[in-house]
């Protein structure tokens, strides 16, 4: 396809709103050409190019991306923080993300490392500082540097919102 055609259909398709796109200075816009996805600037300018199975709109300056059946980040210029490595999407709050390998959760940070070893059943995103793990079948809460906070006697628990348990 010519590149002035693609611009033309880019410009259509964000004149009628059907892209995805973050919120922020500069949004990027998730596009999907020839099966693959990547992201342009509001000019219809290519950013990253279409290259990804699967992307997710930007969130902290990070979209998780998936390529080859796992999921990966990558920063706004389409530089690798973490490659594509894990099972499931994952998705940022307070700074970690869950990520499943191996059939185990853990945690990486923002910037790709792994903040908490793959170690749990089950791992949920983290609220007031804490996040909901399962380990043997036992719902607990651990900090941000893996430690157990709350004994794991539960069957159920919910996440934390303002310094309470919901």
């Amino acid at each position: 396809m010519k590149k002035s055609a693609v611009k033309a259909f880019l410009f259509l398709i964000l004149l009628f709103g059907g892209l995805t796109y973050s919120q922020s200075k500069d949004p990027l816009f998730l596009v999907r050409m020839e099966g693959k996805y990547g992201f342009i600037d509001k000019t219809g300018k290519i950013v990253i190019p279409a290259q990804f199975d699967e992307a997710k709109p930007f969130q902290d300056d990070l979209s998780l991306i998936r390529f080859e059946k796992k999921w990966g980040l990558i920063d706004r210029t389409g530089k690798m923080i973490a490659n594509p490595q894990f099972e499931h999407p994952v998705t940022l709050a307070e700074g970690f993300a869950p990520v499943s390998i191996d059939g185990k959760w853990g945690y990486i940070d923002k910037s790709g490392r792994r903040a908490i070893d793959p170690q749990f059943e089950e791992a949920y995103d983290f609220n007031d500082g804490m996040a909901l793990v399962r380990v043997d079948k036992k719902r607990s809460y651990v900090d941000k540097t893996g430690k157990i906070t709350v004994s794991l006697a539960f069957e159920k628990a919910g996440s934390f919102r303002d310094g309470r348990r919901r």
